[in-house]
């Protein structure tokens, strides 16, 4: 019964996030404004868009969206069809995954729950979550939760490989939510309109100086009404976290922590908790501080990471577990289509233009992405620049050949012409595919990124030129890498500086030699 829900849970939840979101992109501002003041500010080639095209997109792109979402009713009606009572009561198990079509193209031509054990792989290749062993009949049921408004993953057939499969996108979830605002009318009393008119009701009543518009707390109370009755329908089971910071992830996960009803959750860590996040998790998770047994687990994404202040061991699944969704997608991926890791390995070198048994120093910079502006105009590319420059002319100035390679954000994958003319005049290689230079480089330069620590678990040098005092990484999570000890121009110079000198005097092995090297770290002993 929805009278039952934890409504001021769920507010105070949601609140928690949005406090974290906004403290986030304050100290995401505010780096970026302290290097702007050292920086030459020179907007190298810079134009800006014009505002009929960025207009006529605006104009577009909602009634593109309401085409796509008539023509994908059929599948909503099916699918809410097989989501009844009736039909729910023959699915003896099942487990609920959040993953975002826009990151992970599960293959049509293979079982959801092949590639999503594949992908969950532990660092050196153990199935530590052991998702369907439970499961009670042959048949897998699967729920997607996709974050996305609209899911890539309707393509799939519901019913294949002996799987069903429920997708929930943000679409979907309000297409739901409507349907049973209208039958609920009809058959429960109208408890939803209740339910909704509470939430809004104590919502307001919360005294949040920054309350979030009418249409959107709506929009809550309905994703809400669609998670109980989908989770209260189903067994009780358990949700795997593959994404997280997004509007519906972050709603299913407040419906499940206050629900008694639902499984544990168990999140895989999509990049590396900063500052912000360990405080929103701790808020968010202290809840359970008394309880026996805990509803919500973390899984890091790499090894030997310091222990946090207040996110300490209790709070995630074993000691020292990490689970890396990006390299084994992509490994898994390539293999595929390469036939063995070795083949991919040697294809991407050709495409790199390099010899497998070249020693030639390789430099990598991942590029970052910015937040309400195109990022090739944006300050944090600025820096990105300005740091390669100086990475070029220090090797230039020591007499030794490099590689340089670019790997734009996947939100940037497509780059304007003079940003294509500006790598070309630096002899920098544009790489689209990031996971393959994790096996190859020595050196990475990253702004914010986890690709820091996962280079430097795998034996990179690695440099940011975020400082303590911007607030993103705690000391000991900074101490790992190489970064400026306080602000200027001076302390970065140095740092960087020292960061190719370390790598300088460790000796290099081939391409084809530190793939290996890599892989068995990441793979272990299951490589084949």
């Amino acid at each position: 019964m929805l009278k039952e829900v934890d409504i001021n849970f769920l507010i105070k939840s949601i609140h928690y996030f949005r406090d974290f979101r906004r403290e986030n992109l304050e100290i995401y501002t505010s780096f970026y404004k302290r290097l702007d003041r050292f920086f030459g500010n020179s907007k190298e080639g810079k134009k800006s868009f014009g505002i009929s095209a960025s207009l006529l997109i605006k104009l577009i792109t909602p009634i593109s969206m309401l085409l796509r979402q008539f023509l994908r009713l059929p599948y909503y009606i099916i699918q809410t069809i097989s989501l009844r009572r009736s039909q729910c009561e023959n699915i003896k198990s099942c487990h609920a995954f959040c993953i975002a079509s826009s990151r992970f193209d599960l293959d049509e031509s293979e079982s959801v729950a092949t590639q999503l054990e594949s992908i969950l792989e532990s660092i050196g290749g153990r199935d530590v979550l052991n998702l369907f062993s439970g499961h009670a009949q042959n048949q897998k049921t699967i729920i997607l939760y996709d974050p996305q408004l609209e899911s890539g993953f309707w393509r799939r057939s519901r019913v294949s490989h002996n799987e069903k499969l429920f997708i929930f996108d943000g679409a979907y979830i309000i297409f739901l939510s409507l349907v049973l605002v209208v039958t609920g009318i009809v058959f429960r009393g109208a408890e939803e309109i209740i339910f909704i008119r509470r939430y809004l009701k104590q919502s307001k009543d919360s005294k949040d100086e920054k309350l979030p518009r009418l249409y959107v707390r709506v929009v809550e109370a309905l994703t809400f009404i669609t998670y109980h009755s989908l989770i209260n329908r189903l067994p009780k089971h358990s949700s795997t976290l593959l994404t997280s910071n997004s509007f519906f992830v972050e709603l299913l996960r407040s419906f499940i922590l206050q629900n008694n009803g639902s499984g544990k959750i168990v999140e895989v860590l999509h990049g590396i908790i900063a500052d912000p996040t360990e405080v929103w998790f701790q808020r968010l998770l202290s809840s359970q501080d008394n309880t026996k047994e805990k509803k919500h687990l973390l899984i890091p994404q790499v090894p030997d990471l310091p222990q946090l202040s207040t996110l300490d061991n209790k709070y995630y699944l074993e000691n020292n577990i990490c689970i890396n969704t990006y390299l084994n997608s992509s490994l898994y991926e390539n293999r595929k289509i390469h036939g063995s890791y070795k083949e991919y390995a040697l294809n991407h070198l050709e495409q790199l233009n390099l010899s497998p048994h070249d020693k030639l120093i390789t430099l990598t910079i991942y590029g970052g992405t910015s937040i309400g502006e195109s990022f090739f105009n944006s300050s944090a590319f600025e820096v990105e620049i300005e740091v390669l420059d100086k990475a070029i002319g220090y090797f230039l100035n020591k007499k030794k050949d490099i590689k340089i390679i670019y790997v734009p954000h996947p939100a940037n994958k497509l780059l304007p012409q003079r940003v294509t003319n500006i790598f070309k005049k630096r002899d920098v290689q544009v790489l689209d595919h990031s996971i393959f230079t994790y096996f190859i480089t020595d050196y990475c330069i990253s702004n914010i990124s986890s690709c820091l620590f996962e280079l430097n678990w795998l034996g990179a040098e690695c440099f940011t030129p975020m400082i303590e005092a911007d607030g993103f990484y705690s000391k000991d999570y900074l101490e790992k890498i190489h970064h400026p000890e306080t602000d200027g121009m001076e302390a970065l110079e140095n740092s960087l500086y020292g960061c190719f000198k370390a790598g300088l005097g460790a000796g290099y092995k081939s391409y084809i030699e530190k793939f290996a090297i890599r892989l068995e770290m990441v793979k272990g002993g299951n490589i084949n």
